[in-house]
Parts: structure tokens; C-alpha cells; sequence
């Protein structure tokens, strides 16, 4: 009887381990999928897969007169991306929990008006919701909030160098935005899996000469984010799926050649 009972127990063993096995291999999120924000008229163009196609998604938000910034993040944390516009003359974060048409719900003052310090989003304490943040591209300082409310930021420090283009995301997975930076003109990228000064992964991924605008993301879904450069002059997005360097796993050609469009990263409505 002893027998039976422990060959039983072993049985159920092996079985809760390969289920959870399998459900461990699957992916923990929708994958991030491509979009692109026009300045002239003021409106998101998101796509639900990451493939060429027209716009899954079309959003009118904010005034195409006024020069702001967009942003898009999960600022209410149900999961979903949404869009968002930074207006750099008087630094406030105009901020959208609307999918289908946008109209701002949270109204955010932060920062120095016409510093030139460019906006930047993510979840920095891991709590499912994403929150604003500044990084000045003269001194390489950052200043994050863990709540998008009007306040000194609740964490600073320096990375990068002069000139370089900040990039934020999950690199190792944990649940954590984390920060780094492109350098345009070497075509390297330097991550950090902490909001903290100190040594960083450093990558090299795309050409200097061609003048492409760095874009990341969470492409194949696997909860961590990895590399893209969007190219402006042919439209076309080129992404890789894991952190290396290394050409492109993804090239999607979205929207206008030359239109002098903004690229974009999320998980949009419709996208999961």
C-alpha cells in the first residue's frame, strides 16, 4: 500500500512539474507591437502586430501647432498602452487613458519649461503602472517619478554622456523599467538593469551614417525588452528579439518615407 501511495505521489509530482513547465514556457505578455506619432496632425498611428499594414488604430491628441512631445505608457495599469504628449514650453504631461480617441485625464507639471530635458516613461518601481520621467542630454541626468503627480522626482542620477538619446525598458526581465542610452553617433547602446549610476551592458546595433532613431520594445512577448531602429527616410522599423549585436530579426516597413513621423512602442488595445 506504501508503494501504491508513493508511486501515486510521484506520478502527481511529474505531472505538476511538466505543467508547470509548459505554462512557464509560454510567453508572459502580449508581445509590443509598432506605432508611429505624426507632429503635423497631431495623431498616433498603432499597429496590433508587428507586421507592414496600414494603422490598426488611428488617435487625434493634442494640438499639431503646439510641438509636444508623445509618450505612451500604462498609466493607469490595466495593461494596455495609451497615449501621451509632453509639452516642453511649459513642461507639463498632458497624459490619456483613453484607446480609441484620447483626451487627457492626468495633467502632470514637471521639470524646467524650455530646458530642452526629453520625457521619458516606465514602471521604475515595478508596480504595474508606468509613470513620467526627464533625462537632460547636456549633463546625461535623469530624474524619475514613481507617480505622475507634480513633485521633485523621487530618483536621480547620471548616465550616458552629452548628446546621447535615452532609452528605457525591461532588459533582464524582473518587472522593473530600467534606463540606457543611444549614442547616434557610434551606434552603441549602453543599458543598465538599475536606476542608478554605474557600469553598463554596451551593444553596438545600427549604422552611424544612416541617422535612424532608436525605438524599443518587448517584440516577441517574452518579458524583456530588446533593440529596434526605425529608419525615417524608407519608414521602415528593424527589430531584434534578443539583446545582442546583431542585425535585425524584424524589418517592417510603416508609414510615410520622409515624413518626419516619430517612432512608438506598446501593448496596444486590441493587440493582446
Amino acid at each position: 500500500m506504501f508503494y501504491k501511495f508513493v508511486t501515486a505521489l510521484l506520478l502527481c509530482l511529474c505531472f505538476a512539474s511538466s505543467t508547470f513547465a509548459q505554462e512557464s514556457s509560454t510567453p508572459p505578455f502580449a508581445p509590443e507591437t509598432i506605432g508611429l506619432f505624426d507632429p503635423t496632425s497631431a495623431q498616433f498611428f498603432l499597429r496590433f502586430t508587428n507586421t507592414d499594414g496600414m494603422a490598426d488604430i488611428t488617435i487625434a491628441f493634442g494640438d499639431p501647432t503646439q510641438g509636444w512631445t508623445p509618450v505612451v505608457g500604462d498609466w493607469d495599469g490595466d495593461g494596455i498602452s495609451t497615449p501621451g504628449l509632453y509639452n516642453p514650453n511649459d513642461a507639463v504631461f498632458y497624459l490619456s487613458n483613453r484607446s480609441e480617441s484620447a483626451e487627457a485625464d492626468i495633467y502632470v507639471a514637471y521639470g524646467a519649461p524650455n530646458s530642452g530635458w526629453i520625457p521619458v516613461v516606465g514602471d521604475w518601481d515595478g508596480d504595474g503602472t508606468d509613470t513620467i520621467g526627464l533625462f537632460d542630454p547636456t549633463t546625461a541626468d535623469w530624474y524619475l517619478k514613481n507617480s505622475n503627480t507634480d513633485g521633485e522626482a523621487d530618483i536621480v542620477f547620471t548616465l550616458g554622456a552629452a548628446n546621447t538619446l535615452p532609452v528605457v525598458g525591461d532588459w533582464d526581465g524582473d518587472g522593473e523599467t530600467t534606463i540606457g542610452v543611444y549614442d547616434p553617433a557610434t551606434s552603441i547602446w549602453s543599458l543598465r538593469n538599475s536606476n542608478t549610476s554605474g557600469r553598463t551592458i554596451n551593444l553596438l546595433y545600427g549604422d552611424p551614417a544612416e541617422l535612424w532613431i532608436p525605438v524599443v520594445g518587448d517584440w516577441d512577448g517574452d518579458g524583456v525588452t530588446t533593440l529596434g531602429l526605425y529608419d525615417p527616410e524608407l519608414a521602415v522599423f528593424h527589430l531584434i528579439n534578443t539583446l545582442r549585436s546583431d542585425v535585425a530579426d524584424l524589418s517592417i516597413p510603416f508609414g510615410p518615407a520622409n515624413g518626419g513621423w516619430i517612432p512608438l512602442a506598446g501593448r496596444w488595445s486590441g493587440s493582446a
